[in-house]
């Protein structure tokens, strides 16, 4: 099973910064999970629009674990 999601095409941080200017991620791969953002991610990612837009089965699966990995660190329990 993979634990990396692939570089998509659609997505470009050029065409973000340009679109948007130069603002701060939501999610800064810096920071470490917290209750608060494992329930608030896992809840995001089975929104419809949220999990099945831009992303294949595959990655949603990626998206999950890493989810459910952090749920782990933090003591959140996500059913997987």
């Amino acid at each position: 099973m993979r634990t990396t999601i692939d570089r998509r095409e659609v997505v470009t941080p050029e065409e973000g910064e340009r679109k948007y200017g130069a603002v701060a991620f939501a999610h800064p791969t810096t920071t470490k999970p917290t209750s608060d953002s494992t329930r608030t991610n896992w809840r995001s990612i089975h929104h419809r629009e949220n999990a099945y837009t831009f992303i294949t089965s595959e990655d949603l699966e990626v998206i999950k674990n890493i989810i459910s990995q952090a749920g782990d660190k933090t003591g959140i329990n996500v059913k997987k």
